[in-house]
């Protein structure tokens, strides 16, 4: 009888473990990009319900003395912008916050009309419908629809 192990066990062992071990380690980094994208996605709708409640609030920036028309939604390359649209075209728009995110991409900046925030196109006025991705084709998104509702879309 001997006593210990042979070489082939040790070897059918070791790969078992590392077979196990390699499965958690790829499971855990889908995980974490997961949560990320929910993180990003979270914060990207609390700048956009930041934007709806200043439409509704009339908040506008001390050094502008005109009506505010719109608050404008505007996300180019990794910045969101939520900005001042006067009634006056003419007057300068006023930034309330710029905010950087990664892998956040919006079709066409879009605008909440003051008091009641509805949702139009900042050039034509007309009603529309936003949606900003998060992470290009992740399945990962925030949707406002015409009437300013919010909400999130996951895969």
């Amino acid at each position: 009888m001997k006593a210990g192990f042979s070489l082939i066990e040790i070897i059918v062992v070791t790969v078992i473990i590392l077979l196990i071990t390699g499965g958690v380690m790829v499971t855990t980094g889908d995980y974490k990009e997961r949560q990320e994208q929910i993180s990003t996605m979270g914060e990207v709708r609390s700048y956009v319900e930041l934007a709806r409640n200043y439409a509704i609030t009339m908040q506008w920036p001390a050094l502008i003395d005109t009506k505010q028309k719109y608050t404008r939604v505007d996300i180019g390359g990794t910045r969101m912008t939520i900005t001042a649209v006067p009634d006056n075209i003419a007057a300068d728009t006023m930034p309330f916050t710029s905010v950087s995110f990664s892998d956040v991409s919006l079709a066409s900046s879009f605008c909440f009309t003051a008091y009641d925030a509805k949702v139009v196109d900042c050039t034509t006025g007309v009603g529309k419908t936003a949606e900003i991705l998060i992470n290009g084709d992740s399945g990962y998104k925030v949707l406002i629809n015409e009437n300013g509702q919010i909400s999130q879309e996951l895969p």
